[in-house]
């Protein structure tokens, strides 16, 4: 949130901002207000840089809220690629030399939102992030803007050790060699509930978030099978990725049609051969909306099918009333109050900054007639009574707030059992048999060194399918990893490898060549509580070593 205090700076009422980094970030001031460098122009004097490595593309956030001007045409003069992040005050702030760009011109953000990578664009020798205020139109380029006093930070000040609060850019100390090393207090989203559609700018992989474990959605056709849509997903930086367990993979092909038949419009999920395929009776009141929610549309009873598309209605088991599908965003037509549905309940977000910061601002919101969450939905939350309320809280908490019933969670996950509930379970496994453990595995550093980084990386197999090689997050100073599989059953496995880096050196957990390889570090695995052997096990495609754990059938 942008504070403007009654200090007077060069005219000007100070605006005091975030760092645009996660909270923790810490990055050196290398120039400085009226900086010989490059910070003696009209629209520059005032600025700071932050030192950024040119290695890594990190992530830039929105340092407040706002309306965003993005600058792409001139990526090699001047700011470069940059965003103007407009205060609505008459002034704007600058965030310079990017790489790529992930926002839209012209779209509200909230603080904490992802904005893109840093990089050099533009007038730059290196990786750092320009930042300043300006007067002027934010619409257009920086250069054109004048550059302000009175712009303030929020920040740690890691070289004297102190927690500074709006601290003037003209009394930061910034130099190549002496600067100080300043850490972000920025708040960002950290959380997003069942039913979320997920992505990191870094892949292409999109993921599914159910019972707090993300689910990768793999290939196309399991994708557009289910009518998810892009404009759903949200994106995530990989910490909060790194907050969720991983789930099975969403594999496969699905349907999901909706047939009028005798009066009645049935949702069916799942194609007719599937063992977990339903059949959902759709109501009348809202039908149009509850179809939508699952990407079908239809105006009128006429413009659904009367049969499915192979066998017959009855061929899905009757598993009750459907609901809005989980991930999908209504609200009515007298309220503002903007519902989010997850594990059967309709939640309201707090507020406005909220639902920006989750990374929701550009996609579709389903009005509907006034009481047709209440008729639709199991249960249905409300913010006035702090019930199954959304909060800023929540989503800026790895895992989600762990307050009372008016934050998420869970209760338990679902509704209660019963085919009254109306529970619409989002996905199915792929397997004939239904997962039934949880299965752990942990991967610790020779000697239990610190390492500034453990990435972990494998493929897990489930039902005879190997559902491919994929990255499963990131720890840093840590001696250990874990990653945990709430799904697994009997005959899974996992081959993995671990990457770690201590003091500028990197190796693996597994070094080739197979056989025999050579195991580095210490790795366990248990399953429903009972310990497991982890092998080293050869790469099927060479002589690469890995490691392998695999539940006994």
């Amino acid at each position: 949130m942008v504070e403007r205090s009654a200090e007077q700076a060069g005219g000007e009422d100070q605006v005091t901002v975030d760092l645009p980094f996660t909270a923790g970030y810490t990055a050196r001031c290398v120039q400085g207000v009226n900086g010989a460098y490059s910070h003696h122009y009209n629209s520059t004097m005032f600025d700071v840089d932050f030192d950024t490595p040119n290695n890594v593309d990190d992530i830039i956030y929105a340092p407040s809220s706002g309306t965003v001007y993005v600058h792409e045409s001139d990526p090699t003069h001047n700011f470069g690629r940059h965003i103007n992040l407009d205060l609505n005050d008459g002034s704007y702030i600058v965030l310079g030399h990017m790489k790529d760009i992930f926002v839209s011109d012209g779209s509200e953000v909230a603080a904490g939102q992802i904005l893109g990578y840093e990089g050099t664009t533009g007038y730059s020798t290196g990786d750092h992030v320009h930042v300043g205020r300006h007067s002027g139109d934010a619409a257009r380029d920086a250069v054109y803007g004048t550059s302000l006093e009175g712009l303030a930070f929020n920040l740690v000040d890691e070289t004297v050790g102190e927690s500074l609060t709006s601290e003037a850019t003209g009394d930061m100390t910034c130099d190549l060699s002496a600067g100080h090393y300043y850490s972000s207090l920025n708040s960002v989203n950290r959380w997003h509930p069942n039913g979320s559609l997920i992505k990191t700018p870094a892949d292409a992989q999109v993921y599914l978030l159910e019972d707090g474990l993300t689910r990768y959605i793999s290939g196309e056709s399991a994708f557009w099978s289910r009518n998810y849509s892009f404009s759903e997903v949200a994106l995530v930086d990989d910490d909060e990725l790194a907050c969720y367990g991983w789930g099975l993979d969403v594999a496969g092909s699905s349907e999901v049609q909706a047939v009028y038949q005798s009066g009645v419009v049935w949702l069916l999920i799942g194609q007719a051969s599937d063992g977990t395929r339903q059949r959902w009776h759709v109501r009348s009141t809202g039908w149009q909306a509850v179809l939508k929610s699952w990407g079908i549309t239809a105006s009128t009873y006429n413009d659904l099918a009367t049969k499915p598309s192979s066998g017959n209605v009855t061929s899905w088991p009757d598993s009750g009333y459907a609901l809005f599908r989980d991930g999908s965003l209504v609200s009515e037509v007298s309220s503002s109050a903007v519902y989010f549905m997850s594990d059967g309940i309709a939640m309201p977000v707090e507020s406005w900054d909220t639902f920006l910061l989750m990374g929701f601002g550009g996609r579709a919101v389903s009005e509907v007639d006034n009481g047709t969450v209440a008729a639709v939905m199991t249960r249905v939350g409300d913010c006035g009574t702090n019930t199954y309320c959304i909060s800023h809280d929540d989503v800026a908490t790895c895992g989600g707030s762990s307050g009372g019933e008016g934050t998420y969670d869970g209760e338990g996950g679902v509704p209660d059992s019963g085919l009254d509930t109306g529970y619409v379970p989002q996905q199915t496994d792929t397997g004939s048999d239904a997962p039934n453990g949880s299965l752990s595995v942990s991967w610790t550093t020779p000697g239990n060194v610190l390492a500034s980084s453990i990435k972990l990386s494998g493929e897990y197999s489930s039902g005879g399918v190997a559902q491919g090689w994929r990255n499963y997050g990131e720890v840093t100073n840590a001696v250990s990893a874990t990653n945990v599989f709430a799904a697994a059953k009997a005959g899974d496995s996992w081959r993995f490898s671990a990457e770690y880096t201590v003091g500028g050196n990197t190796s693996w957990s597994c070094l080739a060549p197979f056989p025999p390889g050579t195991v580095q570090g210490s790795a366990t695995a248990v399953y429903n509580g009972q310990p497991l052997s982890v092998v080293a096990t050869a790469d099927p495609s060479s002589n690469g070593c890995g490691l392998t754990v695999t539940v006994p059938s």
